[in-house]
């Protein structure tokens, strides 16, 4: 990988294909000049170390492999697109696991994050669309589009996001900072 030939970004992806397999989703590292190629490879390592250890929480939590371990690049690409996914890094996969055991017990269609149920009239959209579409609109409304996590936006309060995401569950709090920790000890 450090021949000339490829970019930083292809590089990347590259070494991404070698670890997880298939290619992903994830859109390059954006270079920099400012700091150099030392910046650039710090990124790398930070991107290919979250990938990591949300496989691993994943595992763990779930204990086999699961079909949402393949939207992991698209997982990644959210905490790089999002202030909000950046400071909540394993929201995301913890979502998954609450709401469709990972992917393992989807009830609505294509919808790996049960994003957007209370409006009955998105399952028949959603059913039209390839999951990765339905997740890439969870992740775009939960990171600045919907108006409802507007202010957990800002503040960073997951006990409040979690009112907001499942309001009929009372540990559903709870239950996401304890899957959260699971990642982080990875």
């Amino acid at each position: 990988f450090s021949s000339p030939q490829y970019s930083t970004g292809v590089k990347f992806m590259k070494l991404f294909e070698l670890l997880f397999g298939k290619k992903k989703l994830l859109s390059p590292v954006p270079e920099k000049k400012v700091g150099g190629e030392a910046v650039v490879q710090k990124k790398q390592d930070n991107t290919i170390e979250l990938a990591r250890k949300i496989r691993s929480g994943l595992r763990e939590q779930l204990g086999k492999e699961t079909p949402v371990e393949q939207y992991i690049p698209q997982l990644v690409e959210a905490t790089r697109q999002y202030e909000f996914f950046r400071k909540n890094p394993y929201l995301l996969p913890q979502l998954a696991i609450l709401e469709t055991s990972g992917g393992q017990n989807i009830t609505r269609p294509n919808n790996l994050l049960n994003w957007g149920i209370a409006n009955p009239a998105n399952n028949p959209i959603f059913a039209q669309m390839p999951p990765e579409e339905v997740l890439a609109r969870a992740i775009s409304g939960l990171g600045e589009r919907s108006p409802y996590y507007k202010d957990v936006r800002h503040t960073g309060n997951l006990r409040k996001f979690a009112q907001i995401y499942e309001p009929a569950n009372p540990d559903y709090y709870q239950n996401l900072i304890s899957g959260i920790r699971v990642f982080e000890q990875q």
